[in-house]
């Protein structure tokens, strides 16, 4: 009986295990990307990232340019809080 309860109680935690930390990510952001560009980077007429995952590749490469040493979860918090605040992919 105990192990179907912790199956389904695992079941119900995955989907926030994975969500993104807004404020964290806007954090990161301002600390060290804004020193780069401001965010009509993130408005172009013709955007340089077009999927969710396209994003998250190029803030690791950002990331990895500026030697900034971030964890998984840091550059997830930066692509969510760019996607929620400027570019609005489904996820």
């Amino acid at each position: 009986m105990l192990r179907p309860l912790i199956l389904i109680t695992s079941l119900l935690l995955l989907p926030t295990a994975y969500a993104s930390d807004d404020e964290a990510g806007g954090e990161l952001h301002q600390q060290h990307c804004v020193r780069c560009h401001d965010s009509s980077i993130y408005r172009r007429a013709a955007p340089m990232v077009t999927n969710l995952e396209a994003l998250e590749s190029q803030v690791q490469r950002c990331e990895q340019m500026l030697a900034l040493r971030w964890f998984d979860e840091d550059i997830e918090n930066v692509s969510g809080y760019l996607n929620h605040h400027y570019y609005h992919f489904d996820d």
